[in-house]
């Protein structure tokens, strides 16, 4: 059995977002999917700090076509959010969604390659959230990331990500993949659609990582709420 060794610098690969096939066979498959999904969007929103009613102001890094924003402007009917995104063809999916929620929402375009949030975000910010977006940085720049969205937070705000993580051990990677091909139909949610990949046991960080990043940036206290092999929510709150 291999302990966790320290991750490689990989290149940020988000650019890929850009390319317009690529997104509308991505929407396409997380519509599909959009049920289990949704599960796990309102069991972040059950953890935020705050009542129904509060005018919470949001961040969805990595925003897309806007599925997590989506569901946490419907919990919080007074909020307003910021969806972030690099993509273009994305925001050109997501806008004609996101329309219905007028001046609560609005796309920011900026990349978040480098660990920093833009510096004409609006804040300060009372909830960050971010979907199957951190894992494509470098962990240095993950790291990074986390304190830049704690510098952001008011006191008493709260940072959920659901990401893709590594299992942190070889041998748990094994059994990650062996029950992925348990549990899942041979060409994927449909006949005919490829299995995405797993994530390779040491090219993502684990959640023990992304708790380290959390507490490391000041998060306190910091966990893990929900964990489905290589899939988890981790989060952490500001202390007031």
């Amino acid at each position: 059995m291999t302990q966790e060794q320290p991750l490689p610098h990989h290149d940020h690969d988000g650019h890929h977002w850009k390319e317009p096939d690529r997104v509308r066979d991505y929407v396409d498959r997380k519509d599909r999917e959009a049920g289990q999904r949704n599960e796990v969007f309102r069991l972040l929103t059950a953890l935020v700090p705050a009542a129904r009613t509060a005018p919470l102001r949001v961040l969805d890094i990595g925003c897309g076509y806007g599925p997590l924003a989506t569901v946490v402007l419907d919990e919080f009917p007074h909020a307003t959010a910021v969806g972030l995104d690099l993509s273009e063809a994305m925001i050109e999916i997501g806008s004609p969604r996101m329309a219905r929620f007028g001046d609560r929402f609005r796309y920011l375009i900026a990349d978040i390659g480098s660990g920093l949030l833009p510096d004409d975000l609006p804040g300060p910010l009372d909830l960050v959230v971010s979907s199957l977006a951190v894992h494509h940085l470098r962990p240095e720049q993950g790291a990074r990331l986390y304190r830049s969205i704690y510098e952001r937070l008011t006191t008493g705000g709260s940072f959920f990500n659901i990401d893709h993580m590594g299992a942190g051990d070889d041998y748990l990677q094994e059994r990650y993949t062996q029950a992925r091909e348990c549990l899942e139909p041979p060409g994927g949610v449909e006949s005919g659609e490829p299995r995405a990949p797993a994530p390779h046991n040491h090219e993502r960080g684990s959640v023990a990582v992304h708790l380290e990043w959390l507490r490391s940036a000041g998060f306190q206290p910091a966990g893990c709420f929900w964990k489905r092999l290589n899939e988890a929510l981790v989060g952490g709150f500001k202390p007031a």
